[in-house]
């Protein structure tokens, strides 16, 4: 959900979510893992390829404090280990993002 619908929003650090919630919801992917205690930031390209967000720090923060790991475009995970405690997934594509929510292991596509 992108609520509450009055504020704006830009830049497309919701693509890589939104694109999960519909491959998991028309049963393309079966995540073996609990992805409520996951948050998922990236820019999807056409071509699958996740590209970097800007301010992905703040969520990355507030993610750690509410004991979630996180999966990122790889291209931000200099972001990532400025949090020491944060348990990070930089992910180049949607196909490795899949792999991992599927195996439970990082596959670098």
């Amino acid at each position: 959900s992108l609520a509450p619908a009055n504020l704006p929003k830009s830049g497309g650090r919701y693509d890589l979510p939104i694109a999960l919630g519909v491959l998991i919801a028309s049963g393309q992917l079966k995540p073996k893992l609990d992805i409520t205690k996951f948050e998922f930031f990236g820019e999807l390209g056409l071509d699958g390829l996740l590209r970097a967000t800007e301010g992905l720090l703040p969520a990355i923060v507030e993610a750690t404090n509410n004991q979630h790991a996180l999966v990122i475009p790889k291209d931000n995970q200099h972001q990532g280990a400025l949090v020491e405690t944060a348990s990070i997934y930089p992910c180049g594509h949607l196909l490795e993002v899949c792999c991992l929510l599927e195996s439970l292991k990082h596959v670098d596509y």
